[in-house]
């Protein structure tokens, strides 16, 4: 049974640096509404949630910079330019609105972040759900050990790649946005002899919640604190 491992998960530190930058003022999660779609497809899958570990979620705060910059959450780094956020109360979210004009938010944002782990899988939840202007490049960055100096097969990119979570009641689903949208696919560096140099990113169309597929067990996140990630 494949497994999974964290991503945009961090303890306590998850981004402090990015919270204490003097910028201007932020508009707060609470100022901000959520938009939820459940994505729907063949590139759907979806399984009971596991509500006594989701209440045990670690929380922390985060803010976007209307101005752009890089975040490292964790493990990962957040790549973005300037207005990249669509401003959550003048344009849709889902699917169907991943690539639709939007209006930029114009002044900072305040994200909360969820993350917990359950049966060796680790989640990660952004609240509010927002969009990213489909003009501007939004990329997310990790470096994953378990695969460095490997072959990459396809069988290796598919258990590795980045994925769309989010949940609805007691479901939660899993996206693999690439199957119909090639521009979201993870891609992985290789050195000169073709192989995994352990840096693994992909497009980011929305800031909802993500997971990185990989071969570890509770007992692996717990022993090495990133389940075969590194620091970025």
């Amino acid at each position: 049974m494949r497994r999974y491992v964290p991503l945009l998960i961090a303890g306590a530190a998850l981004i402090a640096a990015a919270c204490v930058d003097s910028i201007a003022p932020s508009r707060s999660v609470s100022q901000t509404r959520t938009l939820a779609v459940m994505p729907t497809g063949s590139n759907v899958s979806s399984a009971r949630a596991n509500q006594h570990a989701e209440a045990g979620a670690g929380t922390s705060t985060f803010r976007l910079d209307a101005r752009g910059g890089s975040i490292r959450i964790g493990a990962f780094r957040l790549d973005y330019p300037a207005d990249a956020v669509c401003d959550p109360n003048r344009s849709g979210y889902g699917p169907d609105e991943w690539k639709k004009p939007c209006t930029a938010l114009g002044h900072n944002v305040t994200i909360r972040a969820r993350f917990w782990t359950d049966g060796g899988v680790a989640y990660a939840d952004f609240n509010p759900d927002i969009r990213f202007d489909p003009t501007k490049v939004v990329t997310l960055t990790t470096l994953i050990s378990d695969i460095r100096g490997l072959a990459l097969t396809p069988a290796m990119r598919a258990d590795y790649s980045i994925g769309y979570t989010t949940s609805s009641g007691t479901t939660r689903f899993f996206v693999n946005e690439s199957a119909d949208d090639p521009s979201t696919a993870t891609q992985f560096d290789v050195d000169r002899n073709g192989e995994a140099t352990g840096r693994a990113y992909r497009r980011i169309y929305h800031f909802s919640g993500y997971y990185v597929r990989s071969g570890k067990s509770d007992d692996d996140l717990s022993s090495e604190g990133e389940g075969g990630l590194q620091q970025y």
